[in-house]
């Protein structure tokens, strides 16, 4: 316990003898992963750093030392671009490998440009202003790293999800396709040869994509919006590290050079009070509750009519309350156990002893809360990696997955009896929590001290793995494999043309031996 206390404080107290200013990059529309960029640059903030983020989506309260600039409503945008609501335009990513491969390299491509685009950022990029440190989110958004050549500045990213091909190609982390299963798929690291062939199949077509169409594309923005920075190519080795929003507890263990720092859970702090009038249901609630929020992009208002009735039909056959994250004044059919509110505090509401399940979209925000606080899940996945999350928690046995295609008033009345009836969900993720929150030091603290260490050691070049030098036919020894055949095969040949010589040889010989004596 004393060595704990002592790494802990050592951390907390081990700050950069002067105050940077750091440049805070969170453009992605998803307002989650400006949740979680937030309850870093805040932090960064508090331990006396001047922190200026660039977002649309602003601090509310910020410190004294934390500037907004805000950004557009990139989201909006973005969906207006396709013609379609929040949740059409993120279902159409389901439409087979090749239909998401491209829609969510166009998605990236669609948000870097509008952020470049946006006059905040580019009063930004003209003033006179210097920083000492750019953090940027990794998203589909690699231009936006180049804020850090133009600066002159060391870069960290920070992943609002576990290590994906976006962060492992930065910093040459492995990425095993037999135990890594692609961030789209509902797989785990335990994969049945199908699965691992898919996987593979899979995650080559999506790497090959981002190395010759999603780079260039993003080229092509630097070369418009920053042409004074250099290509993107060489900008990407400069990522000094990455943050990841992972931990074993959270998703599966994997093989992480140096400079990736797990902080998964980091943005969850001790729970807070609630407001009166949902304390008030939460502790009158005999039977206890049920939470259900799709999170910041799947909208509740725009389910089809078909999953909203079947949802409410299984909610009124409960005894339990149901708060239902719902963005619209009115719900229609709504039941009396059913409350709607278009906003919730989440991880304050988790942390009630009265909540017994919560049913999520899955996104990593929304489970990392969940298993936190020990609340075990019903999982309708959408988009991105909330298949990958929903398929761990079914396979640990602290969830349910019910497939968005596959909502019926059967299949959710099966999950909901399941799981509040069936004490194992909640044994399961309270085992889940202590793993999570069983930390040698807070992770905020943690990923604080890495951001100073990275200014202290002028973006710490000594943590740089060589692997991120070489290309994939490098890495994986094909040209070692090669030159091996080829010098094999050279050998087999050499010994072949040899043994055919000799063999010649000594046939006309004794071809030449036969004909004498018969001439004799």
């Amino acid at each position: 316990m004393l060595v704990k206390l002592l790494i802990c404080g050592a951390l907390i107290f081990s700050q950069s003898v002067y105050s940077a200013k750091i440049l805070g990059l969170s453009t992605s529309p998803s307002k989650s992963h400006t949740i979680l960029a937030q309850a870093l640059f805040k932090k960064l903030a508090e331990r006396g750093h001047e922190v200026t983020m660039v977002s649309p989506y602003p601090l509310q309260k910020p410190p004294s030392n934390f500037r907004n600039i805000p950004m557009k409503d990139v989201k909006k945008e973005i969906f207006g671009m396709s013609g379609h609501n929040s949740n059409e335009y993120l279902l159409e990513y389901n439409k087979g490998h090749y239909t998401r491969i491209k829609k969510v390299y166009d998605h990236g491509y669609n948000q870097s440009r509008l952020a470049l685009e946006d006059p905040q950022l580019q009063n930004l990029i003209h003033s006179n202003e210097t920083f000492d440190l750019v953090i940027c989110t990794v998203f589909m958004n690699e231009v936006l790293f180049s804020l850090a050549d133009h600066y002159k500045v060391p870069l960290i990213g920070f992943s609002t999800l576990v290590s994906t091909e976006w962060t492992n190609n930065l910093l040459g982390n492995p990425n095993p396709y037999a135990i890594v299963p692609d961030l789209f798929l509902s797989y785990t690291e335990h994969m049945s040869f199908f699965e691992r062939l898919i996987n593979t199949v899979i995650s080559i077509c999506g790497d090959l994509w981002y190395h010759n169409i999603h780079l260039p594309n993003q080229e092509k923005l630097r070369q418009k919006f920053l042409p004074h920075t250099k290509p993107i190519w060489e900008t990407l080795k400069d990522v000094s590290l990455v943050f990841l929003s992972s931990h074993p507890s959270l998703t599966d263990p994997r093989a992480l050079v140096p400079n990736m720092i797990e902080i998964g859970g980091f943005h969850v702090d001790a729970p807070k009070s609630l407001p009166n009038d949902l304390q008030k249901t939460l502790d009158d609630a005999k039977d206890g509750v049920i939470y259900f929020s799709m999170g910041t992009n799947v909208v509740g208002k725009d389910l089809p009519e078909s999953h909203r009735k079947a949802l409410l039909d299984a909610f009124s056959k409960l005894k339990q309350t149901v708060l239902w994250k719902w963005e619209d004044d009115k719900l229609p059919g709504q039941p009396k156990n059913v409350k709607i509110s278009k906003w919730y505090p989440q991880a304050d509401l988790l942390a009630h002893p009265n909540i017994k399940l919560f049913i999520t979209h899955g996104g990593l925000l929304s489970t990392t809360e969940a298993i936190s606080r020990g609340v075990p899940l019903i999982g309708i996945p959408v988009f991105a990696d909330q298949s990958l999350n929903m398929a761990k928690a079914q396979t640990s046995g602290y969830g349910i997955m019910v497939d968005y295609y596959n909502v019926t008033f059967e299949s959710m009345n099966w999950a909901l009896n399941e799981v509040l009836n069936n004490p194992k969900y909640t044994e399961n993720v309270k085992l889940r929590s202590k793993v999570l929150n069983d930390r040698l030091v807070p992770p905020i603290e943690e990923a604080a001290y890495w951001v100073e260490y990275v200014l202290r050691h002028k973006g710490a070049p000594h943590l740089q793995s060589a692997r991120k030098d070489l290309n994939i036919f490098q890495y994986l020894l094909l040209d070692i494999l090669g030159f091996i055949l080829m010098v094999a095969i050279s050998i087999c040949l050499l010994i072949y043309f040899v043994a055919r010589k000799v063999t010649n040889f000594f046939r006309e010989k004794g071809n030449h031996s036969r004909n004498k004596k018969k001439k004799q």
